[in-house]
């Protein structure tokens, strides 16, 4: 190795191994106690190089590390099902996902730099919109369903969240709109509650068809008793036999 062949020469090389973090202090003492083993004074100089060579390497680290989180961030956003929309303080659209895409049909060159307005539908009631703009930009989050519509004119039901971003000074400088398209699940919960209510009332009338049922037994049993009770050519007959014949019916 390379460091055998530099032992093999008489050249002694001092290794220094580093942990994470690191501290100066520790550096300095084993600098220190290298540079008196070789009897040689000039300490600092080698102490201030290593630092800045660390440093600079640590910056490096920390700047490929934080392109990393970015890029998994990115790709990550790209790739949610949820539509994502980024915009200025004022509303304007700067970013939008492959989702929002997808299921709005406009491209991201149609929408960048328009007003996320667009996607307003008439038929959304207009009074959420103030208090959705007086609540982000008091710097709260805005949790909310909102009716859009889309590029064809068809309307898709939303689940929406809105962020405020700020900057290092606090100040509230974009918005980010996260939205689930729930048009699909909100219809399976009306079909659900359709169901459950036309249950309801097969039950109801299922109680009411077996209560009145047993009234029109009692009914057509003490007919019958009548009728058993008085002679053919009764003049009550006719009318005995027409309540027997209703209840038959009713049942």
């Amino acid at each position: 190795t390379f460091l055998s062949s530099l032992e093999r020469q008489g050249i002694a090389v001092p290794l220094l191994f580093l942990s994470d973090p690191i501290e100066e202090e520790v550096i300095h003492r084993a600098v220190a106690s290298s540079r008196q083993r070789s009897g040689e004074a000039d300490e600092s100089s080698i102490s201030h190089g290593l630092l800045a060579t660390i440093s600079k390497h640590c910056r490096e680290n920390q700047h490929e590390k934080t392109e990393n989180t970015l890029r998994m961030l990115w790709h990550a956003v790209e790739q949610t099902a949820d539509l994502v929309v980024v915009t200025d303080r004022s509303g304007v659209i700067e970013y939008v996902n492959r989702a929002f895409a997808a299921l709005t049909g406009y491209s991201r060159e149609e929408v960048i730099g328009q007003s996320f307005r667009m996607l307003k539908s008439s038929q959304q009631a207009s009074e959420l919109y103030p208090q959705m703009w007086q609540t982000i930009l008091a710097g709260n989050s805005f949790h909310g369903v909102i009716l859009n519509q889309k590029k064809n004119g068809d309307t898709f039901l939303a689940e929406k969240t809105i962020t405020p971003v700020r900057n290092s000074a606090g100040q509230i400088t974009h918005f980010i709109s996260t939205d689930r398209d729930i048009t699909e699940r909100n219809r399976l919960e009306a079909q659900l509650r359709q169901a459950q209510r036309m249950d309801a009332i097969g039950r109801l009338a299922g109680g009411v068809a077996h209560d009145f049922n047993n009234l029109l037994m009692v009914i057509s049993s003490y007919a019958e008793l009548m009728l058993d009770s008085i002679a053919g050519q009764h003049a009550l007959r006719r009318n005995i036999e027409e309540i027997m014949a209703a209840s038959s019916r009713a049942a």
